[in-house]
């Protein structure tokens, strides 16, 4: 018995493995099956790539790093422009919150600090996220309060998300 053939790239080259079967999927579509990987649909351009291989803790783990480090380098950017960038000081004035500038800065550079500390300790990173998402559902309240849009307060519900994730995420590590 010959083994199967199969396509390889867009060049439509044929070439056979011994390592190689065929057979079907559930949806009726060819899937190749190869003794060191998992069934992939055939033809499929995920079947080629890096991500294939990872197991689904790797992809998690890769999706907290990666917010992980959106989260505080805003946080941290955002922290440091509320302390000299005037567009963004004038701001908290629109908000009616002049005087509570300051400390906010402070709680969101306080915030990123501790998110960028949560890969050693991550408690220390939860926790600073759970304090950034508080933070975050304050800013949604004020928003609301003063009348601003729903594509005004994307911004604070987008890390209200993510630091609500990174918080549950850091205890389960």
């Amino acid at each position: 018995m010959h083994p199967p053939e199969r396509r390889c790239g867009n060049e439509g080259e044929i070439r056979k493995s011994k390592s190689e079967k065929s057979s079907k999927g559930r949806n009726g579509r060819k899937l190749e099956v190869r003794k060191d990987t998992k069934s992939v649909p055939a033809g499929s351009s995920f079947a080629f790539s890096p991500w294939r291989d990872l197991s689904r803790t790797h992809r998690l783990a890769i999706l907290f790093i990666g917010l992980t480090l959106f989260s505080a380098s805003s946080f941290l950017c955002f922290g440091v422009g509320y302390l000299v960038f005037g567009p963004l000081q004038a701001e908290f004035e629109r908000y009616g919150l002049g005087s509570y500038r300051v400390l906010a800065a402070l709680l969101q550079l306080a915030g990123g600090a501790g998110q960028l500390i949560g890969f050693i300790h991550p408690r220390l990173g939860g926790l600073a996220s759970a304090g950034l998402a508080l933070m975050m559902l304050i800013a949604v309240g004020v928003r609301l309060k003063i009348g601003d849009s729903l594509m005004q307060m994307t911004p604070a519900l987008l890390y209200l998300l993510v630091n609500l994730y990174l918080f549950q995420a850091s205890f389960r590590r």
